[in-house]
């Protein structure tokens, strides 16, 4: 079954806040299916082996840093949600933040895009 939304996180010398953004994800249960993309834009590439081992569900691209959007492109190749969510490094979810957007956007056919 394909995810709702797909979460497309760039990183890029974003160590000490990325696995915050990351446990903010899976701790702040959504009701809505997601599946999680993480484009490695760092020249070093240090998170992969904790991604791996933390959360395997993750969907890991390393990818030469040619910078974000190029990054979130990437990420888009690879996603299967119908909705692209893309969330900052640097940033934590709160509960149903996922749930309330969708919703939104069933709702409201005529969006094309929301932010929270």
């Amino acid at each position: 079954m394909s995810p709702i939304v797909s979460v497309i996180i760039v990183h890029y010398k974003a160590d000490a806040v990325f696995f915050s953004c990351l446990e903010s994800l899976y701790k702040n249960k959504q009701k809505v299916s997601f599946e999680v993309i993480v484009v490695d834009n760092d020249e070093v590439k240090t998170i992969q082996k904790d991604i791996r081992k933390n959360y395997p569900a993750i969907i890991y691209l390393p990818n030469s840093n040619k910078g974000f959007g190029q990054g979130n492109n990437v990420g888009a190749r690879d996603a299967k949600g119908e909705y692209l969510f893309f969330l900052n490094p640097d940033t934590e979810i709160f509960p149903e933040s996922l749930d309330n957007l969708v919703h939104f956007l069933q709702k409201k056919k005529d969006a094309a895009i929301v932010a929270p």
